[in-house]
């Protein structure tokens, strides 16, 4: 039986300080001297450099506020979660996957022996997930497994590698950098291993 798990990330307003707190790394310029490096230019190249890879699901990181990106400022802190009507897009993170996708991707999957398929019946988004947050989603679908080496945590659906860049910890700091940037936001994450990636994949490894 297929383990799902169920992650609430919140940005609590009475914590002094915020869980993440890095400035925007994009548009940043490289350090000229790295002795004169302060530990906040380091956490942001290494912030930067682990959203660009998260990029291919996760999407490429803006700081957008605007009435969607921030629809739950409007609800008072003490509303009850039943009480509200809360968004959420299925399989989230095959918004970017494509026949590009699985032909960039047939020199990983073809280590696994994974027989070809049409990539469009497993597209299930037409928008990045910062794009959704963006646009006020709020719960996501998320399937994972392991890369065909068996080492890495990564996006499938089905025989679907999604990234073979975009691990889960990625993926996981993009949705961490956007709730520092929007801290009356809360997300509702559901972690569903998928069994059925590789020939060694199955249910019960979750």
């Amino acid at each position: 039986m297929a383990a799902v798990t169920l992650i609430t990330l919140t940005a609590l307003a009475t914590l002094a300080e915020p869980v993440v707190a890095f400035g925007t790394p994009y548009h940043h310029t490289y350090p000229t001297g790295y002795s004169n490096c302060s530990s906040s230019d380091l956490a942001q190249l290494a912030l930067g450099k682990v959203l660009s890879d998260a990029a291919p699901v996760f999407g490429i990181y803006a700081d957008v506020e605007s009435s969607t990106s921030t629809w739950m400022r409007e609800y008072a802190d003490d509303t009850l979660i039943v009480h509200m009507n809360l968004p959420g897009t299925h399989d989230a993170d095959t918004w970017n996957y494509s026949l590009t996708t699985q032909q960039s991707l047939d020199h990983v999957t073809g280590l696994a022996n994974i027989t070809e398929f049409d990539p469009a019946a497993y597209r299930c988004q037409d928008l990045s997930m910062v794009r959704m947050l963006d646009d006020g989603i709020r719960v996501f679908d998320l399937r994972y497994a392991f890369d065909v080496t068996n080492t890495t945590l990564v996006f499938w659906h089905g025989p679907g590698l999604v990234s073979e860049t975009a691990t889960v910890d990625d993926v996981l700091y993009g949705f961490y950098r956007w709730l520092d940037d929007h801290p009356s936001e809360a997300l509702f994450l559901s972690f569903q291993y998928e069994g059925s990636t590789t020939p060694y994949g199955s249910n019960d490894a979750g």
